[in-house]
């Protein structure tokens, strides 16, 4: 029988993490330390006492999770459990590549804090939303898509809002109409293609329940 280690993403830190394992194990205490001195600060702190609200921030969070999945390892690693495979999920990919000795884990845990912060720099804290379906038949995941058009609507006036690109729309019957201005920059014209040919392509799959069209008002 084959053992595969799977590493988690964003969502699974919780203050006091791994704080039973650090003061059980010496191999974790080492861990920890070298997180906090490649770092240049205490994540370690945050991991044990928070705030939650400062755990959260992606550019803490990512580190946090990374170190603690690596702890994990480790221990499991000392009571004689290694895996054949390992993989993860998002940022989990980090740990396992940690796990797989493909990279130090001080390399990891300053590449990790990197990309948080980048991507904190990206969307701001409080701004943008993420949602997940998980278990639910897909005819009830189409039902419920028809009956939320202002759900639809906001996600449009967030999609003009951001991109400075204006949107109208009309969400009816599960069709959608766009109207497209031309973009201020190279950029926000290759997001603009992206979410159009994403449109398209769930048109394809499903042409009676979605349909796109760009037309001049």
């Amino acid at each position: 029988m084959k053992t595969a280690f799977f590493f988690p993403g964003q969502g699974s830190q919780k203050v006091g993490m791994v704080h039973d394992l650090y003061e059980k194990y010496d191999s974790v205490k080492k861990i920890i330390r070298e997180a906090d001195d490649t770092l240049g600060f205490s994540i370690s702190k945050m991991m044990f006492e928070g705030p939650d609200t400062k755990l959260m921030k992606t550019e803490f969070t990512q580190p946090a999770i990374l170190t603690a999945s690596v702890c994990c390892w480790q221990v499991l690693k000392e009571e004689g459990v290694t895996p054949d495979v390992a993989a993860g999920h998002s940022l989990g990919e980090y740990s396992a590549l940690v796990a797989a000795g493909s990279i130090s884990f001080s390399d990891a845990v300053h590449t990790v804090n990197l990309r948080g912060k980048f991507m904190q720099e990206a969307v701001p804290l409080g701004e943008g939303s993420m949602a997940a379906v998980i278990g639910l038949d897909p005819d009830r995941i189409a039902e419920v898509c028809a009956g939320v058009s202002t759900l639809v609507q906001t996600a449009l006036l967030g999609i003009g809002k951001h991109l400075h690109r204006g949107v109208s729309y009309r969400v009816a019957s599960g069709d959608f109409f766009l109207k497209l201005k031309e973009a201020p920059d190279d950029f926000t014209e290759a997001v603009l293609e992206t979410m159009r040919l994403g449109l398209e392509e769930i048109e394809k799959i499903e042409p009676d329940a979605v349909k796109i069209s760009y037309k001049e008002r």
